[in-house]
């Protein structure tokens, strides 16, 4: 079975790739058309979409150029392995390329194997002009946001075990991500238990009984000597003169009220729903202090490679709590010095953002675009503060390299 793809500019006719499908022996139902910007490498295919989810053993994906079915190599790297693994062979008119022959696959790997050399070269360019730099007595990248004095500060306070992370990062006036950064990999997850404090018990106080009759007997006693012709007459519900019955609203009265009513809405609105234990381990615990701590961990957006077979070169996005996040971890910070937003990278794409000149993962770049993220002259910066650092002209562009002069 043919499945053929088509990719447009808006004000581009799709028609000639259409008639080429068509020549090429892909049935006009089976093609598939998006329209997307090229400066937008981030644009959603949905067209795209349903062709990897229809495509399996047995079909073949049909597009005129390979820039048609990708916006760079190593998406289109990534999408042949996809295809691959679901049995699925890739056809390039264009370009001649065919893996249900020999030479197209040879011809894919060739790719793939170029794509690797190129990447390689500037990964080994720049990191030689930053030892050339660092040579000269330069040190590329943002100023770090903790001396470190601060920094020693920090790692003591956290083996303590006596504050939280919210606690410290408000001490040196940085965020929880900064502060995950700068602390050491090996005792974040480890440390011990926070002391509870031992409540203050309030003074005995000693209470005599000078009745005779408990209270309540007294009450029945008492409403045992009155008469019932007292009790159906309609005087003893009457105030005495001069006084107001309480049941009859008054001014002070009325206030109290809606005073209390508002009172309740707050508590509603305050009222704290107990946090579900960690989606990742299962962790929970087991104290209202330890949850809320909990619960601001997971807030924080992880993210890692897919360990499933079906997404190789994949990403997710996970949540960790204290006991089970990765060791390796390089946090994603914004540049404006008022804000600490950004998710941290886990697992191999910590180590291969953490390498000497390396650079962000194209998929992390995407997901950081399609939250408002841009690339600016003073770095990286959130949605939030975009517009204040003024935005590039394209929105997701290639990758920055990290500490590069």
């Amino acid at each position: 079975m043919l499945i053929g793809y088509v990719s447009v500019a808006p004000d581009e006719d799709p028609g000639p790739q259409i008639a080429a499908l068509r020549a090429a022996g892909v049935d006009t139902a089976d093609i598939h058309v998006d329209t997307v910007t090229a400066l937008d490498r981030t644009a959603p295919r949905p067209a795209l979409d349903r062709v990897r989810a229809s495509a399996g053993a047995g079909t073949t994906v049909t597009v005129t150029a390979l820039d048609r079915l990708a916006p760079g190599v190593q998406p289109l790297v990534a999408l042949g392995a996809g295809l691959a693994a679901a049995g699925a062979d890739l056809r390039v008119l264009d370009d001649g390329i065919d893996t249900t022959t020999v030479a197209g696959r040879a011809q894919l790997d060739l790719l793939a194997r170029l794509d690797g050399l190129h990447r390689r070269t500037i990964s080994t360019g720049t990191r030689a002009g930053l030892a050339a730099a660092r040579a000269r007595g330069r040190k590329g990248g943002r100023p770090a946001k903790l001396t470190p004095e601060q920094i020693a500060h920090a790692q003591q306070l956290y083996d303590e075990g006596e504050k939280s992370l919210d606690q410290i990062a408000k001490i040196f006036g940085v965020g929880r991500t900064t502060l995950y950064g700068h602390l050491d990999k090996s005792t974040v997850g480890k440390r011990p238990r926070a002391r509870r404090t031992t409540p203050v018990s309030a003074p005995a106080t000693t209470e005599t009984r000078t009745d005779t009759n408990p209270p309540a007997l007294q009450t029945v006693a008492a409403a045992a000597a009155i008469a019932p012709a007292a009790l159906a007459s309609p005087e003893t519900t009457t105030p005495p003169t001069g006084e107001t019955s309480p049941l009859v609203p008054t001014e002070d009265n009325r206030a109290a009220r809606a005073l209390a009513a508002l009172q309740r809405g707050r508590r509603r609105e305050n009222r704290w729903d107990e946090p579900a234990p960690c989606p990742s381990c299962g962790h929970d615990p087991g104290h209202r202090g330890g949850r809320l701590a909990q619960h601001q961990d997971l807030q924080i957006s992880w993210l890692e490679p897919d360990p499933s077979d079906d997404n190789p070169g994949g990403m997710i996005v996970a949540h960790h709590c204290t006991e089970c996040q990765p060791s390796q971890r390089f946090p994603i910070t914004c540049a404006d010095p008022h804000c600490d937003n950004g998710p941290i990278l886990g697992g191999q794409l910590a180590i291969d953002a953490a390498a000497p000149g390396a650079q962000l993962p194209e998929l992390v770049y995407w997901w950081l675009a399609r939250r408002g993220w841009r690339d600016t002259a003073a770095g990286l910066v959130c949605s939030e503060h975009a517009e204040r650092h003024g935005m590039t002209s394209a929105p997701a562009r290639a990758a920055k390299v990290i500490g590069q002069d």
